[in-house]
């Protein structure tokens, strides 16, 4: 069986190069830089047969099955980007414009890797974007990239490293292993007296890199190295701007699909920076890792969970 997998996993990362030079460029970073609060639609294509995107023919050697039960046993594939790809150029990019916090210092950008989730969460994910486009009648379920932070127990791709941990501290690995899962918020680090985090136990993003910036850190605390950040596809659909905090969510406002927490004035609201919230498991998927930071940084932890409440 190891021979098999190892067979696989050596197709998958051939094919998948040339598939990505087929590919049209739909992953181009669109940030609106006058709005932060400007929810665009990112849609990226995931064919299920990688000759399919090579041929065109559905008469391939790709077996399907197999291929589908490796990647559901060994969780996310990343790749990594080179510097001269132009999904590299255009999540450095995002990564850069959107660092607004003038307190911190634009970090160095060691690499970025696209992630390939396991077939059935991205199926899911493809699921619930076309209801919520057929539901609201929004081109691609308003699906838009944005930021979320967590914590890393392990070395995930520092220094080329691709291999997911099996640490059942390590949220990153977690994440790209089962995806997001809304039910294991705060279940290990509870949120005392509130349900969740500031719009309730929901998954949480940003559209600001330097915002996510402050859930990113290793452990064990204090773990010295780079950071991991996550950006993320999010399928928005309707979503319900709020300036005050709500602790008790547990899922959107009446006839909403999302929780926008948004800056109302410098003097009104409890927000500094943006927030995107959102209440099922399937309404967000990892699009790619960036590993980023100086390699002395020492990680300190807010003290609390990290931006979605998650501990897998």
């Amino acid at each position: 069986m190891g021979r098999v997998l190892h067979h696989l996993l050596d197709r998958f990362k051939q094919k998948i190069s040339m598939r990505d030079l087929q590919r049209p460029d739909e992953e181009k970073s669109v940030l609106d830089q006058r709005s932060p609060w400007n929810l665009v639609s990112h849609p990226v294509v995931y064919p299920d047969c990688p000759d399919l995107a090579v041929t065109g023919s559905p008469d391939c050697s790709w077996d399907h099955k197999q291929s589908s039960n490796a990647m559901s046993t060994m969780g996310g594939y990343l790749l990594e980007l080179s510097g001269n790809d132009p999904k590299y150029s255009g999540v450095l990019e995002q990564f850069r414009v959107s660092w607004r916090d003038p307190t911190k210092s634009f970090p160095p950008v060691y690499r970025i890797y696209k992630i390939y989730m396991p077939e059935d969460i991205h199926l899911r994910y493809e699921k619930y974007k076309a209801d919520i486009a057929q539901k609201r009648e929004l081109p691609g379920g308003n699906e838009c990239r944005r930021f979320h932070g967590t914590n890393r127990a392990c070395c995930l791709g520092e220094n080329g490293q691709t291999t997911l941990c099996d640490s059942e501290n390590c949220s990153l690995c977690g994440i790209l292993k089962y995806g997001f899962k809304l039910d294991l918020a705060g279940r290990n680090k509870p949120w005392g007296k509130h349900h969740g985090g500031r719009f309730g136990r929901g998954i949480y993003t940003s559209s600001t890199s330097s915002k996510s910036h402050d859930y990113c850190y290793n452990l064990p605390n204090g773990r010295a190295g780079p950071k991991a950040m996550l950006l993320t596809r999010v399928v928005v659909g309707r979503g319900k701007k709020l300036f005050k905090n709500d602790h008790t969510l547990t899922c959107p406002p009446d006839d909403y699909d999302a929780v926008i927490g948004e800056k109302r004035s410098e003097s009104e609201g409890d927000l500094n920076y943006d927030e995107l919230v959102v209440y099922n498991d399937h309404a967000v998927i990892p699009g790619y890792l960036i590993i980023y930071g100086s390699e002395g940084d020492r990680s300190t932890p807010l003290g609390r969970q990290d931006a979605t409440g998650l501990k897998i």
